[in-house]
């Protein structure tokens, strides 16, 4: 290359002539090449031999002459820098996440239930006894009492109790008088199918449980298991602890017991060897034995009734030796 000026020859990439300044304009036929390679395939032109200097002060259109008549490059084409493709991130699944969730659901529905225990949505533990119609005649021809309540009778009160306790209407004994009469000696024998039928139709607009079962085991204890109408039975048989009681909250109370089971003379003598109340009452075996007299008044409420012996016997029936009323009438006291 040479300086346009004064024909000086020049180093390449020089910016300014070494001998008379002038800059120094790069031809206009150069290509300058970065990280390029020509189109052609043809071998590269090798550099021409520098043409002879043109004498210090020789006219450009000389000067543009020697430049001419300069081999020019093959045209060279720069290849746009290829970048590598980044790995591409595998998506993690949410493990965390779904773990989170199955534990707040199980925390969820454990609360859930705990909840309906309490208020009784959940029923009792089912034993596996059913009782039919047929059991509840048997056992109501056994006692032998005939119930007038409010003027009905036989089969026009047996469907008025069944519609009552479809209904789930719950009756008051302090709103009601009861008068009984005629007690009988009565000894009699009541299959556990009888027996559940009995408590569970006899009265079930005014008992204090529901969806009760009582089964006999081959040993001879009794298994239980009902719905104890806890606010009704405070209200209607322990008035004096209905403010006191720390479970007024709670209506209802899922109750299972296993264990033996005697009354002789109106006492009720218990051995019970388990016992459960509800997710939260703190009721242990041993305190139910302790407390046994509380439950008589379940059937004390009667007057003159007297069980003079309850037991069960070999076969898994529950003897029974009572003087029982033959004639209960009931009636509202405040229609």
């Amino acid at each position: 290359m040479y300086c346009q000026k004064c024909g000086q020859p020049l180093e390449d990439h020089v910016l300014f002539c070494q001998k008379c300044g002038t800059k120094v304009l790069p031809p206009q036929n150069a290509a300058i090449v970065t990280n390029a390679i020509p189109v052609s395939a043809a071998s590269p032109v090798p550099p021409a031999a520098p043409a002879a200097m043109a004498p210090t002060g020789a006219p450009l259109a000389a000067v543009a002459s020697v430049a001419a008549s300069a081999p020019v490059a093959a045209p060279i084409v720069p290849l746009a820098p290829t970048a590598a493709e980044p790995p591409k991130k595998k998506k993690k699944k949410p493990v965390g996440c779904i773990v989170t969730l199955s534990i707040l659901l199980i925390v969820l529905l454990g609360i859930g239930w705990f909840i309906a225990s309490i208020f009784g949505l959940f029923g009792p533990k089912d034993l596996g006894v059913h009782y039919t119609e047929k059991d509840y005649q048997s056992a109501m021809a056994k006692i032998g009492t005939q119930v007038t309540f409010d003027g009905m009778t036989g089969d026009e009160l047996r469907d008025y109790t069944k519609d009552l306790k479809k209904s789930g209407k719950k009756l008051s004994v302090n709103d009601y008088t009861w008068t009984h009469s005629d007690f009988q000696e009565k000894h009699f024998e009541l299959t556990p199918n009888e027996a559940t039928a009995l408590l569970n139709e006899i009265a079930p607009g005014f008992f204090w449980f529901q969806s009760q079962q009582i089964k006999v085991l081959s040993n001879g204890d009794v298994e239980a298991s009902g719905t104890l109408l806890l606010q009704k039975a405070l209200t209607d048989l322990y008035p004096e602890y209905k403010d006191k009681s720390p479970y007024n909250a709670i209506s209802k109370l899922n109750l299972y017991a296993v264990g033996s089971i005697e009354i002789t003379e109106n006492k009720l003598t218990l051995d019970t060897k388990v016992f459960k109340a509800g997710p939260i009452i703190p009721v242990s075996a041993q305190m139910l034995n302790d407390n046994a007299s509380y439950f008589e008044a379940l059937y004390s409420c009667v007057p003159g009734l007297v069980i003079h012996s309850l037991k069960v016997n070999d076969q898994g029936n529950f003897v029974v030796d009572a003087l029982i009323p033959q004639k209960t009438v009931i009636t509202e006291k405040n229609p």
